[in-house]
């Protein structure tokens, strides 16, 4: 089975903001809408955070339709508000393991592996 890599650059160009962090003194949900959420990732881009994640019913599908998908979140200029950017998702691919990172021309470059089930059962990887 061949390899592919998954890869989503966003086309809006980057401004480099101001944007300040204290060390937080809480903490905040900021989503818990699936049965099971897992491998983060979290990046200041155009002075908003955006948060990736896989979202799916388990770690791994147990039957078709159940792969996992990415979501990935945006919060508002001061982090306090977030709301659903993008789901990306591929029919028969479960999606994991979200890695963001700015691109040298600006762009937000989202990269993720895909893994392929029978049930629960691996048997390869796009």
């Amino acid at each position: 089975m061949g390899r592919r890599i998954f890869t989503l650059l966003i086309v809006w160009s980057a401004s480099v903001g101001g944007m300040r962090w204290a060390a937080a003194e809480d903490s905040q949900k900021i989503w818990d809408a699936a049965p099971h959420s897992a491998f983060t990732d979290l990046i200041v881009w155009k002075g908003k955070l955006y948060c990736a994640f896989r979202v799916g019913n388990g770690h791994v599908p147990q039957k078709a339709g159940d792969e996992g998908r990415i979501r990935i979140l945006v919060s508002n200029e001061d982090g306090q508000d977030w709301n659903e950017w993008v789901v990306l998702e591929e029919p028969g691919i479960d999606l994991r393991d979200p890695k963001m990172s700015i691109h040298p021309d600006g762009r937000l470059m989202v990269l993720f592996a895909g893994s392929k089930y029978e049930g629960s059962r691996l048997v390869g990887r796009d």
